[in-house]
């Protein structure tokens, strides 16, 4: 099958960039019986990732049968306007998914490979439609959606403008936005800043950035922006229900997560998942909690972020039977009306599979954390009487619904690689 023959690909391609440089005479046998391999069972592969990884390996093995590969890639290539890539071809039934559309790890790695491959057989030309692809599916520090893409990614990206090197850069970006009374501002590129990644933050009320470069050589500009929403995920293909305990209050959540795959066309278990449990805000997580977490079925890691308010745990995989790990978090800072708070699961290679769902943690009210209330909290604060933002007291059930917040970070970045001086 498939997924067979992709992991006896890496297995058995994994040897030849480094091999063939190094150590070729001792391996020469190894690495004949792994392009046999590939040459015998390529015809039979319709899996698109398979088909790029091996047409790679028969370039870098100076195979015969490299040019059949090669057409066979070909053909299962996109294209729209001036962009180029390959992705798997998505079953019916998701055709709809809207993580779809969103930048996929899988379809980042195959792309990669196949400009590596342009790039061994010298299309450097043709290959520009693949970069413009790439370059579009960055984040906004310049990686990709996981490590592995990341890495053949930026090794492609490196390879291609290694073969497009031009004499030092000396450019100078003007961007400019009418919001917030206008502003102009520049970034200069030479060869004494190239290695250094230079930001520019613009106000949120930004929905427009004109950009001009002037001078020689080349940079890369992206603008990148955030936004929050409060909905639940579309398109869920986890089960994912989060519940605080009967026993959290406002000073200590315990916090049950239980989730688990929803089996499909494609698969009946994730690969490597990942949970994301952000806290409310003024709580951070119990440390001594977390080694009994690692403890937990499947759970292969277990770390923290953003100042201990969010936990993040790996799992090896998920399958339909529900795990249900407990996070436990305590009040260090004094926070009232808190909002709903998501928490987030995803397969880690391929994120079009996905889940999020939102908590509502036991609020604490202004009475709760004021340390000089007036004596309207005296009456009954800790019953559901809460006090106004200015200072009166409101009855049970008179706080103001939960709205969606949002807010937009737009930021253009300019970064030039250091193998093009």
């Amino acid at each position: 099958c498939a997924n067979d023959f992709v992991f006896g690909l890496y297995l058995k391609f994994a040897p030849l960039p480094c091999l063939a440089q190094q150590f070729t005479s001792k391996y020469r046998n190894t690495i004949n019986k792994a392009v046999d391999y590939l040459v015998r069972n390529i015809g039979g592969v319709e899996d698109e990732y398979a088909i790029a990884v091996t047409t790679y390996a028969l370039h870098l093995a100076l195979h015969p049968t490299k040019d059949v590969a090669f057409n066979l890639l070909e053909s299962k290539a996109h294209s729209d306007g001036d962009r180029k890539w390959w992705n798997q071809t998505l079953p019916a039934s998701e055709l709809r998914n809207p993580w779809h559309t969103r930048p996929n790890s899988l379809a980042v790695e195959m792309t990669a490979y196949a400009l590596l491959t342009y790039l061994q057989r010298g299309l450097v030309a043709d290959a520009m439609p693949i970069l413009h692809w790439l370059l579009a599916q960055r984040n906004a520090h310049g990686g990709f959606v996981s490590t592995q893409d990341t890495v053949l990614g930026m090794q492609a990206l490196s390879e291609l403008l290694q073969r497009t090197a031009s004499p030092p850069s000396n450019v100078v970006v003007t961007f400019s936005y009418r919001a917030g009374g206008g502003q102009t501002s520049s970034i200069s590129i030479n060869r004494v800043n190239s290695m250094i990644l230079q930001k520019q933050e613009v106000p949120r009320g930004v929905r427009e950035v004109q950009i001009s470069a002037t001078g020689s050589g080349l940079a890369l500009v992206q603008v990148s922006y955030s936004y929050n929403v409060n909905v639940t995920g579309a398109w869920p293909l986890f089960t994912l229900d989060p519940q605080v305990d009967k026993n959290s209050d406002s000073n200590h959540l315990q916090l049950s997560i239980c989730s688990g795959f929803v089996p499909n066309q494609v698969a009946n278990a994730s690969n490597m998942a990942v949970m994301e449990v952000s806290l409310p805000s003024g709580f951070t997580v119990d440390r001594d909690a977390l080694p009994s977490l690692e403890q937990s079925q499947h759970v292969r890691r277990v770390e923290t972020r953003d100042q201990d308010t969010v936990v993040v745990l790996y799992f090896d995989k998920m399958v339909r039977r529900e795990y249900c790990p407990t996070v436990s978090a305590f009040r260090t800072h004094k926070v009232a009306r808190q909002h709903a708070v998501p928490v987030v699961l995803y397969d880690y290679y391929d994120q079009s599979r996905r889940a999020r769902a939102f908590y509502e943690p036991r609020k604490a009210t202004l009475c709760d954390i004021c340390d000089d209330c007036p004596s309207t909290c005296a009456v009954g604060p800790r019953t559901g009487e809460r006090l106004t933002d200015d200072g009166s007291a409101s009855e049970p059930g008179a706080a103001a619904a939960l709205t969606a917040s949002w807010g937009a970070l737009l930021a253009a970045s300019l970064a030039v690689l250091a193998w093009l001086l």
